[in-house]
């Protein structure tokens, strides 16, 4: 994907998120994940990705737990 193509589309989905109401956001962005996941459909990626989306947010630090198991096993 072209960034210009990320761009527009990142806005897109804030501006859809915006449009249900800052109460259902939360909602929203879980079933996006959700498709979104179903549709990548590899859970060794996806956890790969979480990882990386969520590194900031947790000060650099790997966050260990039990789906840890489950995707390595």
């Amino acid at each position: 994907m072209k960034p210009e193509q990320l761009e527009e589309i990142y806005t897109e989905l804030c501006n859809r998120l915006t449009s249900i109401g800052d109460d259902r956001i939360s909602d929203g962005l879980a079933r996006v994940t959700l498709l979104l996941m179903n549709e990548i459909g590899d859970p060794s990626r996806l956890s790969d990705l979480f990882d990386d989306a969520l590194y900031d947010l947790t000060d650099g630090q790997e966050v260990d737990g039990p789906w840890r198991q489950t995707v390595s096993d």
